[in-house]
C-alpha cells in the first residue's frame, strides 16, 4: 500500500524512480510537500482537534521540504515586523530547515505566523499548481482556477 512505501526509504525511493521514469514525480514530490506543510501547520498552530486517524506519515529519511521547513522567509516576516511594530508578542517553536527535530524557539505573534504559512503556501502553489510551473501537476481545469483566483 502507499504507506508501506511512504514508511520505507528504500521503498520511497524505488517509487521515485519509477515515476521519473513515467514523466510523473511531481505527483510523489507534491504529495510529500503538501502533506508536510499540513502537518506543520497543524504543529504551528497547535491544533487540538487535528486527528493522525487516517493520516499518512513518512519515513524520517525521506527528504523534508526546502518551502516547507526553510525559514528564511520566517526570518524576513520577523525582521520586517520587528522593525515596523513592538507589541508583545509570544514564543512559539517552530522546527528547522536543517534539522527538522531541533526545533527554534522565536518570537512571533499570531500574524506573523499566518503570514510565513501563506508565503509558503504560495510558493508550493508556484512549484506544482501554477500553469507552466517546472513541476506542473495534473489537475482539473475549474480547480486550478479556483487555486489561482485564490492565490492572486
Amino acid at each position: 500500500s502507499l504507506r508501506v512505501i511512504l514508511l520505507d526509504p528504500q521503498l520511497y525511493n524505488l517509487f521515485m524512480q519509477h515515476l521519473m521514469k513515467e514523466f510523473a514525480m511531481e505527483c510523489l514530490l507534491s504529495y510529500t510537500e503538501f502533506l508536510q506543510f499540513k502537518h506543520a501547520a497543524h504543529v504551528g498552530f497547535n491544533l487540538e482537534h487535528f486527528e493522525e486517524n487516517g493520516v499518512v506519515t513518512f519515513s524520517e529519511l525521506v527528504p523534508k521540504s526546502a518551502i516547507v521547513y526553510d525559514n528564511y522567509n520566517a526570518d524576513t516576516i520577523l525582521n520586517n515586523k520587528k522593525q515596523n511594530n513592538n507589541d508583545e508578542s509570544r514564543t512559539d517553536i517552530i522546527e528547522t530547515a536543517s534539522s527538522p527535530k531541533k526545533c527554534l524557539t522565536i518570537d512571533l505573534n499570531e500574524q506573523t505566523k499566518i503570514n510565513m504559512f501563506k508565503i509558503k503556501a504560495y510558493r508550493l502553489f508556484k512549484k506544482y499548481v501554477n500553469i507552466g510551473s517546472q513541476f506542473e501537476i495534473n489537475v482539473s481545469y475549474g480547480e486550478r482556477y479556483k487555486l489561482i483566483t485564490l492565490m492572486n
